[in-house]
């Protein structure tokens, strides 16, 4: 997908010249990759996939993933919580997941007019580091189980506003919370034959408000692709 192409919107095919241009500077069209969509567009597009092509709802899932931040050790994790059938007071831990340390990178540019040249320098760690890191904050997984038990008693919302739960130089640097809808169906092609793909409509709420993403992929059973 392609943000501000201007006269370029109309044709069919680009140079070479102007794809290496693509986001080169201002007023230069740029490429962008998003599944985000207006709420205004989701429910056109569920209405297409059930009522036009016959997909049905399979399956709902909601989770809520809160990032915490251990300001004296500076280890960043992530608490995911699960909400059986959308409902906060059910929500239940399901994993903490150590982001460790974070690190600098250094990202290098090529010249105006010339190929996007790009070298990140990003420290890595092992399972054993995260494991460590997890052994270092004592108390990575009782806060988990404060924070999950708080989010049943004040909610997604309340909990995000108010912060109890997190002890002294814990820092709550962001939460998310999901919603997906997945659909299956059969996607006839032209030619004879099909496929069968997943669709999920994700509603997604955060401290920036609610937008919707949508995606798909290739349908897959359980014993493998058909």
């Amino acid at each position: 997908m392609f943000r501000n192409l201007g006269t370029r919107a109309g044709r069919t095919e680009l140079s070479v010249l102007e794809l290496q241009g693509s986001g080169a500077g201002r007023g230069c069209f740029q490429s962008v990759f998003s599944t985000w969509v207006p709420a205004s567009a989701v429910p056109r597009v569920t209405s297409w996939l059930t009522d036009s092509l016959g997909f049905s709802l399979a399956d709902t899932k909601t989770t809520a993933t809160l990032h915490v931040i251990n300001q004296e050790l500076n280890i960043h994790y992530s608490i995911a919580l699960a909400m059986e059938r959308g409902i906060e007071s059910t929500s239940s831990l399901r994993k903490v997941k150590v982001g460790g340390a974070r690190f600098h990178s250094v990202a290098l540019l090529a010249a105006p007019k010339q190929l996007d040249l790009r070298l990140k320098m990003v420290a890595q760690s092992n399972d054993r580091y995260q494991q460590e890191a997890l052994a270092c904050d004592t108390d990575a997984h009782s806060t988990a189980r404060r924070v999950a038990a708080a989010v049943r008693m004040e909610g997604f919302e309340g909990f995000t506003r108010s912060k109890r739960g997190l002890p002294r130089n814990r820092h709550l640097e962001y939460a998310r919370r999901k919603t997906k809808f997945v659909y299956e169906g059969y996607l006839p092609t032209s030619g004879g034959g099909g496929q069968r793909l997943r669709v999920s409509v994700t509603q997604v709420q955060d401290d920036k408000g609610t937008h919707f993403e949508i995606s798909g992929e290739e349908a897959r059973h359980p014993g493998g692709p058909r």
